[in-house]
């Protein structure tokens, strides 16, 4: 049961997945690959959700025999096709044969479907298909022939797409040595493939030795139980390795964005406060910023953009040698570059001549904008400004910049 319950665990994190899933296939030439690893894992968790005891209990009373095991076998085979298309249709570089190839295996799992379903018609009450405490087939001993033919079908395809798998996953693995986590998914996919694999061989084997009317000599169904949950959890896991990483990045750089946002706010605030007319957006309480988790780079960028446009209309109130008087106090203080101080300075200059109203100057400083491609570069740059306008270096700077204005203004 507890391998039941991890089961249901599984399901539920594929199906967060699969909207990261969609975009790591982009271009119309991948979308058959998606689609079929969708659908492996579809069917894959759906396979593992029937062995509950509520959801195999409420058919199999209404169906009035153990209708939960052509869903769960058949599902199984419907993973494994879905496996088996998605390795040909992303690694085939003919995608007309590589359709040709899918449609045969389709073909292919379709007879051996008919071949479960007439199996199991014939005997539908054998104590083979029913599901024990455990949740899935207890089977102690041999059943008719007909149940393990059915078993026969679903174990001869199942092994192959394995050992097929298998082996892809370990060939793309090795190829993947610039992506390391790809290529631990690729080989924890492999791994769940062999135990697949193994799982498939059991079936094979217990079953042959019940159709010649021999006895394995230990639970047959016990150790399925075991295994298929077990291979279901580790390919699925490796398969999703790349959403994973794209989920997990994709939170990772929205908190950070969020973060970010939420930091800089107090100063777009004080812009704001001083410059109502140059903001886009109406002024609103930080604390309504950490309710806003949507579409963070979005928000990111337009508060961005505003410092930006805010900043600018700052240096154009500052008189030309501003600049110059800055960093030669940096330097005199011996910061060095001080680029950071130098602009701190400059903005608490610019804030001040904003508040006392002083005339635009003939000449205004140069602007020198830095250049950023990436959008955490600029918001990190804005938050050193952010930062440095608290030193007690850039507020001194800041005033010998004001000592600028009343020349500048007769001069003018």
């Amino acid at each position: 049961m507890t391998l039941a319950v991890g089961s249901v665990a599984a399901a539920a994190l594929a199906i967060f997945l699969f909207l990261p899933m969609r975009r790591q296939f982009p271009g119309a030439g991948r979308n058959g690959a998606r689609n079929a690893l969708v659908a492996c894992c579809v069917a894959l968790n759906a396979g593992l959700a029937a062995q509950l005891p509520f959801v195999h209990d409420p058919l199999d009373r209404a169906a009035g025999f153990p209708l939960a095991w052509p869903l769960q076998y058949g599902s199984f085979l419907v993973a494994a096709l879905g496996c088996r298309a998605f390795v040909l249709l992303s690694a085939e570089t003919d995608p007309a044969r590589a359709r040709r190839r899918v449609v045969a295996q389709a073909a292919v799992v379709a007879g051996l479907l008919a071949g479960m379903a007439v199996s199991f018609s014939t005997v539908p009450a054998d104590p083979a298909f029913g599901f024990g405490a455990f949740g899935r087939t207890d089977q102690l001993a041999a059943g008719a022939p007909a149940s393990s033919v059915a078993f026969l079908c679903f174990g001869g395809y199942l092994f192959y797409a394995a050992v097929v798998a298998i082996r892809s996953f370990l060939r793309w693995g090795a190829r993947a040595g610039h992506l390391p986590h790809l290529r631990r998914g690729l080989r924890v996919a492999a791994v769940g493939a062999g135990l697949t694999g193994l799982y498939a061989a059991h079936v094979l084997v217990t079953q042959g030795l019940f159709l010649v009317h021999r006895e394995p000599g230990w639970n047959a169904g016990l150790a399925d139980n075991i295994l298929m949950p077990l291979s279901g959890t580790f390919v699925m896991a490796g398969l999703t390795a790349s959403a994973i990483q794209a989920a997990w990045a994709a939170a990772r750089t929205g908190l950070r964005r969020w973060r970010a946002t939420f930091a800089l706010h107090p100063l777009w605030t004080r812009f704001h406060a001083a410059m109502p007319s140059i903001a886009y957006t109406p002024h609103r309480p930080q604390w309504s910023g950490m309710l806003c988790f949507g579409r963070t780079d979005k928000q990111l960028y337009r508060l961005l953009v505003e410092l930006w446009d805010f900043r600018a209309y700052l240096l154009r109130r500052l008189p030309a040698d501003s600049r110059d008087i800055a960093e030669h106090a940096v330097r005199g203080a011996g910061v060095g570059p001080g680029g950071r101080v130098v602009e701190a300075a400059l903005i608490l200059a610019g804030l001040d001549a904003v508040q006392q109203a002083v005339a635009v100057p003939a000449t205004p400083v140069a602007d020198r904008p830095a250049d950023f491609d990436a959008l955490d570069d600029n918001a990190s740059w804005w938050l050193d400004v952010q930062t440095v306008m608290n030193d007690p270096l850039a507020i001194e700077t800041a005033k010998q910049i004001g000592t600028l204005f009343d020349h500048d203004v007769q001069a003018a």
